[in-house]
């Protein structure tokens, strides 16, 4: 049985690593960027989120473009409570930076509300993961001029 897609998650190009997030997103967008990025990376976004899509979590869709590159989508499934879910894929990245061997970093901790994590003294990694996301954007565009 096929699972029908709902709202946007998030879309990745190729060569992002972050991947591009609906502006809604923005706490797991935020997560991403300080321990998905290319510096001091704790997990790799693309995979698990491709990993929850395999698990019924997420839909997962490739598009081709017209230069034959492959474009990954995830949605969130429809019928379910966006608000959870997005919970849920919090919870579970936050897990694993819990369960990593380089929590805690400095000023990057995992706070819990009732059972929710949450990622606090984000502000300056998130700035500095976004620098460096747009740095590497604009090599990888000069390279293909």
């Amino acid at each position: 049985m096929q699972r029908k897609k709902g709202k946007l998650l998030c879309y990745f190009c190729p060569g992002e690593v972050i991947g591009r997030f609906d502006g809604e997103e923005w706490q797991i967008k935020n997560i991403s960027q300080a321990l998905g990025g290319f510096s001091d990376k704790v997990f790799d976004t693309y995979m698990e989120l491709s990993n929850m899509a395999d698990e019924g979590w997420l839909v997962r869709e490739e598009r081709r473009t017209n230069s034959r590159a492959v474009i990954v989508v995830f949605y969130y499934l429809t019928g379910e409570s966006i608000l959870e879910k997005r919970q849920l894929i919090i919870n579970r990245l936050l897990r694993t930076y819990l369960d990593s061997v380089v929590y805690p970093r400095e000023e990057l901790y995992v706070a819990c509300k009732q059972h929710d994590l949450e990622l606090i003294g984000l502000k300056r990694h998130a700035k500095s993961a976004e620098r460096q996301v747009k740095q590497n954007s604009l090599r990888g565009f000069k390279n293909n001029l």
